[in-house]
Order: C-alpha cells, then sequence, then structure tokens
C-alpha cells in the first residue's frame, strides 16, 4: 500500500512524502489521505516552511496583524515570520491567512528562510525560461533566479507566478530545498574535516587545529562553516589564524555562527 490512500505507490510524491513525514515536516488528514491537489493557504505554507527548517516559533512576539488572532494555531507562525522578515502583509495591514499561498510568495518565504539563499541579480537564464515573465522589475526575480539555478523548479516554460500552490507543489518544493540544505551540511563537514587534516599542526587529536579542537565547537556542523581554499571561515569571518593560535574564543566564534 502507498504512505496515503490517494498517492500512487512508487511515485516520486511518495517519496518526498516519506522523506517529510519522517521527519515530522508534513502529515496526511484522519481519513488517511494527503489531498495532493488542494491549495495551501499562507497560514499553512508558513508552518511547513518552518517545520522543514527547524525554526521553532515562539508566541510571544508582538501581533501586529488584525486577522490573526491570538487563539489561532498559526499566530505563533506568523507572529515569528513577521519577526524574521518574512512577511510584510498587505497594504491593508492584514495577513490573510487563509487565503491561498501562490507559487512565488510561497518560494520567496521558503528560501529567505534558508541560510544558503543569496539575493541573485542575475536573471537572464530565467528570463529565457520561462515564457510568461518578461520584465526585469519584477519582485520575485531574485528567488526565481535562484531557485532555477539550485533547480527547485522544474523546466516547464510557464511558471505561473500568480498560480496558487497545491499541497502537491509545495511538498516537491520543500523536499528539494530540505534535501539540497542535507546535503549542503554533508559537503562542508567533509570540508571541514579536509581542512583540519590539511592544516592540523598538532599530535593533540585528529580534529585539533593548533591546540583547539573543531570537532568539540558547538558550531562544528552549522552551514555557515565554511572551507575556501585553505582557508576556514566562520560567516564571512576568516579565522583560520585566530583558531590555529587559539586566539579567537569559544563565545566569539558561537556569535559569529548564530
Amino acid at each position: 500500500e502507498s504512505f496515503f490512500s490517494d498517492i500512487r505507490k512508487g511515485s516520486q510524491l511518495e517519496e518526498y512524502l516519506k522523506y517529510l513525514t519522517e521527519k515530522e515536516i508534513i502529515s496526511g488528514y484522519p481519513d488517511g489521505t494527503f489531498r495532493p491537489d488542494q491549495m495551501i493557504n499562507r497560514a499553512e505554507a508558513l508552518k511547513m516552511i518552518f517545520l522543514s527548517r527547524g525554526i521553532a516559533p515562539s508566541d510571544g512576539h508582538k501581533q501586529k496583524f488584525p486577522d490573526v488572532p491570538s487563539d489561532a494555531w498559526f499566530f505563533p507562525y506568523v507572529g515569528e515570520a513577521s519577526f524574521l522578515q518574512l512577511i510584510r502583509g498587505y497594504p491593508d495591514g492584514t495577513y490573510r491567512p487563509h487565503q491561498a499561498v501562490n507559487k512565488v510568495e510561497f518560494l520567496k518565504i521558503a528560501l529567505l528562510a534558508q541560510t544558503f539563499y543569496r539575493h541573485s541579480i542575475d536573471f537572464e537564464d530565467v528570463l529565457k525560461q520561462y515564457s510568461d515573465i518578461g520584465k526585469y522589475d519584477l519582485w520575485y526575480l531574485p528567488y526565481v533566479s535562484f531557485a532555477h539555478r539550485l533547480k527547485f523548479l522544474d523546466g516547464r516554460s510557464m511558471l505561473n507566478p500568480d498560480q496558487a500552490m497545491t499541497r502537491q507543489e509545495a511538498v516537491s518544493m520543500i523536499y528539494l530545498i530540505a534535501q539540497y540544505q542535507e546535503n549542503l551540511k554533508k559537503d562542508q563537514k567533509k570540508k571541514i574535516e579536509d581542512f583540519v587534516e590539511k592544516m592540523n599542526v598538532s599530535s593533540l587529536c585528529e580534529t585539533c587545529i593548533g591546540s583547539r579542537n573543531v570537532a568539540l565547537t558547538s558550531w562544528y556542523d552549522e552551514e555557515v562553516v565554511r572551507v575556501e581554499g585553505n582557508k576556514l571561515f566562520i560567516g564571512t569571518q576568516d579565522v583560520t589564524e585566530g583558531f590555529k593560535n587559539d586566539f579567537y574564543n569559544e563565545q566569539y566564534l558561537i556569535s559569529e555562527v548564530r
């Protein structure tokens, strides 16, 4: 039997759903269905994106949207998203949580929630790919360009940016982003290990640089830790020499990562 009664066994969607369900990012309905063609609203989109990133929303943020009551299940998600500047709402001051989220709205929030997102200014490829976005001044082009480059979007000739997202489409996008994030983390960890092996000047331990053990630091698995050439970066800070010589204390490095 399929993971959900309305999902074809062996399909790509079933694979995506199994992965995301096991990680408790998505769930089905009590009747055992997933309802892939059902539209996803703006509140549900936030929950799915936050769960995929492991962001725990707080209900302590001051709420500015009059259509988001404090007793609503989505109250903390909207508050956290506003606090993190992932959303701004509409000109009339509302958020419209029950309104269907469209493709580019979902994409923007999903990407802004990622530490690996970088604002793109090169739109040539997406303008060639999608025949229905012929302008350079569209607000969503940086997000579409970045997603297109990392293959988070399908290769169709029409983007349909204003089209409401279905649960199936949202799952596909979240799965691809989550997989990229997971692979990126593994890749960064391998780079750190290679760096440690190359730069190790101490016999204190296998993962030591100078007198410091990289593997024992609380930021060892963080995505912002990267290696470029023979240099170790924490965020934008080159900490190679400081780390080798035990110059930077743990608290400083943690603050750079966080």
